[in-house]
């Protein structure tokens, strides 16, 4: 990703990288977040801070391959919310191990600009097919 996105990520100027981030059941049950594993190696390569707890997912979602578009949409409303009453960072990249509506990254940027971040720009390692 680095070798492909570089100079794109670090041209945005971003203050932190975020992961997307998953429940806490489905990291118990997986073990890991794969964004987070991705966002990780990314901050060591740019030198960016990455920040795994300033986004919480506070709702367990469906998984998004079993869903229409349309349920995709409306799937991640309210399912995350912002762990800092403080926000300082004016530029955020968010990580997801794949794209295919754009719902996730909605989502998450939608919250983020509420709590006062200026500009979310966003990278995946892969993209899919919509429903």
């Amino acid at each position: 990703m680095y070798r492909h996105l570089g100079t794109f990520i670090l041209s945005c100027h971003p203050d932190v990288i975020i992961p997307v981030p998953v429940s806490a059941e489905k990291l118990k049950k997986r073990g890991y977040n794969q964004a987070e594993l991705i966002a990780s190696r990314l901050s060591e390569y740019t030198g960016i801070p990455e920040n795994k707890d300033l986004v919480r997912r506070i709702r367990n979602t469906p998984p998004m391959k079993e869903l229409t578009r349309l349920e995709r949409m409306k799937n991640l409303k309210g399912a995350f919310k912002i762990d800092s009453h403080d926000v300082k960072c004016r530029n955020v990249l968010i990580v997801d191990d794949i794209y295919t509506t754009g719902s996730t990254m909605d989502a998450l940027s939608d919250v983020l600009i509420r709590a006062g971040v200026k500009q979310v720009y966003f990278v995946a390692l892969a993209a899919g097919s919509s429903v």
